[in-house]
Formats: structure tokens, C-alpha cells, sequence
């Protein structure tokens, strides 16, 4: 067997101990990589519940936002085609200090129907 010098043998430990240390960081690495993947996950989770959460509140303020008006019409009289229209704000509380409502009135009186040019069903009922 040869001789080896302690430097040598110092030398030898010293490339071992690197190698150990390599292998300790490619797990340390290893683990910290899985650690951010579930990390991002966990954020994409979040990130979506924060947009339902957040739709939801959009759709309640909407609706808690929506003008609410009693109609009354009332025919002036038997003899006649004309009547009285009494809008009555109703609510929410918060619309109260609207400077204006406009209020747009269509005649589609009876002859506005399904027809083969024409608007089908559901055109019909989205527009009234």
C-alpha cells in the first residue's frame, strides 16, 4: 500500500464531505421546489374562492342596487284608450338622492308578435 500524506488524506475527507454536502442540498432543493409547487396551488385556490367570494358580493350589491317601483295604471275612463301611470319609488333607501329617473314608455300594443322576419319568443320576453 502507498503511502499517503496526511494532505492527501485531508484532501480525501474534504471531497467527501462535499459530496455529502451536495446530497444534503439536492434534498434541502428538492423539498423547497415541492414546498413552492404547494404554495402556488394553495394560491390558485385562494385566488378562486376570492373571485366566487367576490362575484358574489358583485350579484348582492347589484340586486340590493336594483330600483324597486309600484306601477299602477288606471283607465281614465270606460269610453276611452288612455289611463294614468303612478310610478312609486319603493326602494332601496340608497337610491333615494337620484337626481332623475327616466322612465321610457314603448307602444308595442297587441300586434307586436312572432312573425318569420320578425323577433322570435325569447327576443320578445328579454325586450318586455
Amino acid at each position: 500500500m502507498a503511502n499517503v500524506s496526511w494532505a492527501d488524506g485531508l484532501s480525501a475527507v474534504s471531497a467527501l464531505a462535499g459530496v455529502g454536502t451536495a446530497v444534503i442540498a439536492l434534498k434541502i432543493g428538492r423539498t423547497a421546489n415541492e414546498a413552492a409547487r404547494q404554495s402556488n396551488r394553495a394560491a390558485d385556490q385562494a385566488n378562486a374562492a376570492a373571485e366566487a367570494v367576490a362575484q358574489i358580493e358583485r350579484d348582492r350589491w347589484h340586486h340590493e342596487m336594483t330600483p324597486r317601483f309600484d306601477v299602477t295604471i288606471t283607465r281614465l275612463g270606460p269610453a276611452t284608450d288612455q289611463a294614468s301611470l303612478m310610478l312609486t319609488f319603493e326602494g332601496p333607501p340608497a337610491l333615494e338622492r337620484l337626481d332623475a329617473v327616466e322612465v321610457k314608455i314603448r307602444d308595442d300594443g297587441y300586434t307586436h308578435g312572432v312573425g318569420l322576419a320578425g323577433e322570435d319568443i325569447q327576443e320578445i320576453a328579454d325586450t318586455v
